[in-house]
């Protein structure tokens, strides 16, 4: 869905920045395709439950970047009178880290370091700060369209899916960390399963849009 919204605004000569920045997009979910697609190999070729660490993770931690830049690019065209509740937002999505973060330190991360060695201490620290990082402008484009126009649904959707994959992460990585990521893999499951559906529903309503030729976000005050 994310390739035809691309080339869907391409075709109908949309605004160069809807097309960069879906590219963009869409490079970051290539990107989580191999990570899923290695994930699956791990698992039912080479038969190992929940692979934690493995070479997946380089390319899930690789779209975070394409991701972020995404989101903070879609944040800056709703930013208008937005802009007091950044901090307090911010500020929260830092809390969480920090927190998540001191308790993997100093709760298991030792534990996990004299098991796993500090690779996967590394990437499981990695997980949530990134996760936070792409957390902040999601919530913000949801907080700055609540209540607006249907026109805006999909970016509600896109933003919406990225809070449930982030979440997922979260939730995963703890999981992990403490060696239960086997028992309950298949409640994050649904946090993924769930986000990738609302992901593909938010593309084909943009696609729909661009095939109108419309670029606008509609915001109204």
């Amino acid at each position: 869905m994310s390739i035809l919204t691309v080339i869907t605004a391409y075709k109908r000569r949309i605004d160069r920045f809807f097309v960069y920045t879906h590219i963009i997009f869409t490079v970051g979910l290539a990107l989580w395709l191999v990570a899923e697609l290695t994930w699956t190999y791990y698992q039912l070729v080479l038969e190992i439950g929940t692979p934690f660490p493995s070479s997946a993770d380089a390319f899930w931690l690789s779209g975070y970047g394409f991701f972020t830049y995404f989101m903070f690019r879609i944040y800056n065209l709703l930013s208008k009178g937005n802009e007091k509740f950044l901090v307090i937002l911010v500020s929260l999505a830092a809390a969480i880290i920090l927190g998540y973060i001191l308790n993997l330190t100093f709760g298991i991360a030792d534990l996990l370091s004299a098991q796993q060695g500090s690779l996967a201490w590394l990437i499981s620290i990695a997980y949530p700060i990134l996760d936070g990082i792409l957390l902040v402008p999601a919530v913000l484009i949801l907080w700055s369209l609540r209540g607006k126009n249907v026109a805006s649904a999909n970016w509600s959707l896109l933003a919406l899916s990225i809070v449930l994959v982030t979440v997922g992460d979260i939730g995963f990585g703890y999981s992990a960390v403490i060696d239960k990521a086997g028992k309950e893999e298949w409640v994050w499951d649904l946090f993924y399963n769930s986000s990738y559906l609302v992901m593909a529903a938010a593309f084909f309503l943009q696609s729909r849009v661009f095939a109108k030729g419309q670029t606008k976000i509609i915001v109204q005050k």
